[in-house]
């Protein structure tokens, strides 16, 4: 009986640690902002619903880690403010986030969801040709404010008053259309896929350099506890697992939801 008794009671024991160690875990992720922007399509509104592939992806990863959060507990925000809040703010993340190394030790990061190529883009019919950075210098561009474009052309050494900065990607387009911009500066996926949902033709638009080739991450506030982004990472790389039947995975087939 004292053996049994001494099985039982290391068993119980055993048994508190992993459920104050899983409350533990559980806590912060339960307690945090956050943050997106429209980004599509891997994060944006439609019909008041927050969807896309980041939004998805998370939502199942926040199942996997037994928190009650879903996206109706995402804020959608101006990057510019959410970056800022990312910055600033402990408890809080941000997506989706270009990782660059710029960017590097300002967060902590859980990813990647999906690569990411930030061009700058012109009209076809205007005939800019770009062979190197210094050939941006001779136009006016368009960005978001604080987004990894306008990044990318202040530190290539562009001078911040050659930068038109908008806090919306409709915006940019609409100042591209119009000739109030030369070219444009942003992801090539989202603005490829902005630029169809707007109704314009994506026939007229270019890339006509790229500007940076990186993979977008979920970015947290740097006072984050690694066992938090662990178990997150965690999560992410299980649902990117093929099942044993040789199907996609749960991470392809949210993937595959966005890419018709």
């Amino acid at each position: 009986m004292g053996k049994k008794k001494q099985f039982f009671n290391g068993l119980l024991s055993l048994l508190l640690v992993v459920s104050f160690c899983s409350a533990a875990l559980a806590t912060p992720v339960d307690e945090m902002t956050l943050m997106t922007e429209e980004y599509p399509p891997f994060n944006f509104e439609n019909r008041g619903k927050l969807e896309g592939v980041a939004v998805d992806l998370l939502e199942a990863m926040l199942a996997k880690v037994g928190s009650a959060r879903s996206r109706g507990d995402f804020q959608l925000l101006p990057w510019s403010k959410g970056y800022d809040a990312v910055l600033n703010k402990p408890g809080s993340v941000l997506f989706s986030t270009t990782r660059t190394e710029h960017r590097e030790n300002l967060f902590k990061w859980v990813g990647p969801l999906a690569p990411a190529r930030v061009g700058v883009m012109g009209l076809k019919a205007s005939g800019i040709k770009i062979n190197k950075f210094a050939d941006l210098t001779r136009h006016k561009i368009g960005a978001i404010r604080e987004d990894i474009g306008e990044q990318l052309l202040l530190e290539g050494g562009m001078a911040k008053d050659a930068i038109d900065s908008s806090s919306t990607i409709e915006a940019n387009i609409k100042k591209l259309k119009k000739g109030r911009i030369d070219l444009w500066a942003y992801d090539e996926t989202v603005a490829k896929w902005s630029i169809k949902n707007d109704g314009y033709n994506t026939d007229e638009f270019e890339t006509v350099y790229i500007l940076k080739e990186a993979e977008l991450y979920y970015a947290f506030h740097k006072s984050t506890p690694d066992a938090v982004i662990n178990e997150l990472q965690n999560a992410l790389d299980e649902l990117k697992k093929a099942p044993a039947d040789g199907g996609p995975s749960p991470y392809e087939k949210i993937v595959a939801r966005y890419s018709k």
